[in-house]
């Protein structure tokens, strides 16, 4: 008799967002130690932003249909798509 175990674990989109938090986080700080304009900073923080938030949506329809594969659901939350689950 095969027995499976699986330890609890944060799903994989809120892995993903919070890697790309603390990418971020990186990325800004060594840009201004760098002396990167604060406008383009600025603008790397508009984009994660827009990241996250479709990070959020990808994982809350993850949550609400969870037969839905990654490919699914990255696909029905991008911008511009027509086909929604």
């Amino acid at each position: 008799m095969d027995i499976e175990t699986r330890q609890p674990a944060a799903h994989v989109f809120v892995v993903l967002l919070h890697k790309a938090q603390d990418q971020l986080a990186a990325y800004s700080a060594a840009a201004v130690r760098a002396g990167v304009d604060e406008a383009l900073v600025k603008v790397a923080a508009v984009q994660a932003t827009a990241v996250i938030e479709l990070a959020r949506a990808a994982v809350e329809l993850a949550r609400r249909d969870p037969t839905l594969d990654a490919d699914q659901v990255l696909l029905a939350v991008l911008p511009g798509e027509e086909t929604r689950p």
